[in-house]
């Protein structure tokens, strides 16, 4: 059939007509291109950052730059705490930068991530979120802040008190080691040994920096750094040091088990009714024991066990003629207890070295990562010690105290 050049002119518009309005692909969905990592911790920007594509109904790549693709958490444990939206490049592409998750109310553990922009349908990924842990150094000074997003004392989630938690790997035998800590509220600093299977025990202060001395074994100890007030955020700062093993005047530290130590008893330091002597601090769990023993040439040595809260001796035993000295415990009060090792001599006036070896056995507990509760119960301040002792279970259902420790100084 012949065709005039009006009607082949009229076909062709049309078809420029046509092709005109088709414009570019429009952008129905997502496609994930890098997926995020599929472990993460607590207030750490993911390892690998997701990347996500604008595709058409067909799954094909638009190119379309401006827009904001914005992610949420539709399952499981955890919140989107910083940097929740990436912009796409001309190339349609959506690259996440410092995509943060934090604990969601203390909840962490499988998490499901939704990204979406605009009308277009979205896609997941899946991301195991644990508490962070940080490994530190001797020497180490470390600023940080708690946050609504850090872990808590779970389970069960209704605990509400924030927690940083840190490594601190020892190689040496027996090494004394300094804590210092300060901040914009009260703060606590509590220490589990390599060897200790659920106790933390540490030092805090409702409203004052502190110090304190610890002695730890070779391996992996862990360092918290919490608050004993429900839902407290704010900055802190402490420092981790290297100690003298025997103190020049008066030794006053706690310790994680086992410890074997040399010091020497000086007339600095006294108990409550002026015998001198070296306080060594430490808490159990119900059921826990301790054993200590003490050897010394230069004077008739004696150990004291004492609990404090109420204070108590509940072992003591001593050397007629020098040599060495122990002592035995079982805590058998139903729950935490907080105790002092009193070395001294026999007469309560000698001087002069001695070796210390002590071994704590607590029971293992469940892989619970704090106590649920946090109470503070104060026992009387002694004079001249202005600070507070705290120690802290790792099972549900215990309860955080703050201890007045029973050590006079002249």
């Amino acid at each position: 059939m012949r065709c005039s050049s009006f009607a082949r002119s009229i076909a062709f518009l049309a078809f420029v007509a046509c092709a005109d309005s088709a414009g570019p692909p429009t952008p129905v969905g997502l496609k994930v291109i890098t997926v995020p990592s599929e472990a993460a911790q607590t207030m750490i920007p993911l390892a690998t950052q997701p990347v996500l594509q604008l595709v058409d109904r067909n799954g094909n790549p638009v190119a379309a730059g401006g827009q904001v693709v914005t992610t949420s958490v539709v399952g499981g444990g955890g919140k989107i705490f910083e940097r929740g939206s990436a912009t796409t490049d001309a190339s349609g592409l959506a690259a996440f930068e410092t995509l943060t998750l934090g604990a969601n109310n203390g909840e962490i553990g499988p998490t499901t991530l939704s990204f979406s922009t605009g009308g277009s349908t979205s896609a997941t990924a899946q991301i195991e979120l644990a508490c962070a842990v940080r490994i530190i150094e001797l020497g180490s000074t470390v600023s940080d802040k708690l946050t609504t997003g850090d872990c808590k004392r779970v389970p069960p989630a209704s605990a509400t008190a924030f927690f940083k938690e840190y490594r601190l790997n020892v190689t040496a035998p027996t090494k004394a080691i300094r804590l210092s800590h300060s901040g914009d509220f009260p703060g606590y600093l509590l220490v589990r040994g390599p060897n200790e299977p659920t106790l933390f025990f540490g030092f805090g202060s409702d409203d004052d920096d502190f110090t304190f001395k610890v002695f730890v074994p070779p391996g992996a100890s862990t360092i918290l750094a919490t608050t004993p007030i429900d839902g407290m955020t704010g900055s802190f700062t402490f420092s981790v040091v290297s100690a003298p093993e025997d103190e020049p005047e008066c030794e006053d530290a706690q310790f994680q088990s086992p410890l074997s130590t040399n010091q020497t008893l000086r007339p600095a330091c006294k108990d409550a009714v002026g015998k001198i002597g070296d306080f060594f601090g430490f808490d159990m769990l119900n059921a826990g024991a301790v054993s200590v023993s003490v050897a010394s040439t230069a004077f008739v040595p004696q150990v004291v066990i004492v609990r404090t809260h109420p204070t108590e001796a509940v072992a003591a035993t001593g050397s007629s003629s020098g040599g060495t000295a122990s002592a035995n415990h079982v805590n058998q009060t139903g729950g935490i207890a907080y105790y002092n090792i009193f070395v001294t001599s026999s007469d309560g006036t000698g001087t002069g070295a001695y070796t210390l070896q002590a071994t704590i056995t607590n029971a293992t507990g469940s892989a619970v990562l704090l106590s649920r509760d946090a109470k503070l119960g104060e026992a009387p301040k002694p004079p001249n010690r202005p600070s507070a002792r705290t120690s802290m279970g790792r099972r549900p259902n215990e309860m955080l105290r703050t201890h007045r420790a029973p050590i006079h100084r002249n």
